[in-house]
C-alpha cells in the first residue's frame, strides 16, 4: 500500500469515527455488547469452556441436548455449581459462566448444547 493510499484510508476511518459521535469514542471496551451472544458447545471428557467473562452481568439460557451417553452439564456461575440435565435448559445471570461435563464421558462421547443471551 502506498503512503498516499494509507493516509487516505486512515482519513476515511477518522471521518467515520467522527460521524459516530463522542459517545462511541468515549465508550469503554466493557460497555460494548459482545459480538458473540449465542453459540453451540461441544465438550469432550475433561473439557471446560468459559462462555461468559464480562464486567457487566448478563442472563444466558443454557440448554443441553438429549443424546445417548449424555451426562449433566456442570455450570459454574457466581461461584456456585448447578447441574443442567440432558434435554433441559436453565437461565443464569452472571458476569462469569464456565461449563464442563459433570461426570466422565466415554472416550468418543461428546456433550452438546447451546447458550444464548436473553433479556430478563
Amino acid at each position: 500500500m502506498t503512503s498516499r493510499a494509507f493516509n487516505g484510508a486512515l482519513g476515511a476511518v477518522a471521518t467515520v469515527a467522527g460521524c459516530l459521535g463522542a459517545d462511541v469514542a468515549n465508550a469503554r471496551i466493557t460497555d460494548v455488547t459482545p459480538l458473540v451472544s449465542s453459540g453451540k458447545f461441544k465438550l469432550r471428557d475433561g473439557d471446560s469452556k468459559v462462555i461468559v467473562d464480562r464486567s457487566i452481568g448478563d442472563a444466558y439460557r443454557i440448554c443441553v441436548w438429549q443424546a445417548a451417553r449424555a451426562v449433566p452439564l456442570k455450570v459454574t456461575a457466581h461461584l456456585a455449581d448447578t447441574l443442567v440435565e440432558p434435554g433441559e435448559c436453565h437461565t443464569f445471570s452472571a458476569q462469569y459462566i464456565r461449563i464442563t461435563p459433570s461426570a466422565a464421558l466415554e472416550e468418543d462421547a461428546v456433550l452438546i448444547g447451546t447458550y444464548e443471551r436473553v433479556e430478563l
